[in-house]
């Protein structure tokens, strides 16, 4: 039997099958999350970017925490070359890219 991403045997991916109409894969922009949450400031600063514990961030206040965090980490040494990567396993799933809603 020939896998694929939208008829993904439910012995591979049991989960599949609560997903509805989302399919297996997803494709995703070759950026990164600060570059879209940065990208859709510029468009929609305004707009709501999450929620998270019941307080709202705007995109604009998220550009400046990314901003503020970036220079925190240029004050510990940590340059541009060095790769990072943070995780909000909690709030991950808040940020919508492209000022989207639910």
């Amino acid at each position: 039997m020939e896998t694929n991403f939208i008829n993904k045997p439910e012995k591979e991916a049991p989960w599949l099958g609560h997903y509805g109409n989302v399919p297996f894969h997803l494709d995703y922009p070759d950026c990164s999350i600060a570059d879209m949450v940065l990208s859709t400031a510029e468009r929609e600063g305004k707009f709501p970017a999450l929620s998270y514990m019941g307080k709202l961030f705007s995109y604009n206040t998220l550009r400046e925490k990314i901003d503020a965090a970036a220079a925190g980490f240029v004050a510990l040494g940590i340059a541009i070359f060095f790769s990072l990567s943070g995780s909000a396993p909690t709030a991950g799933g808040g940020v919508r890219p492209g000022g989207g809603g639910s």
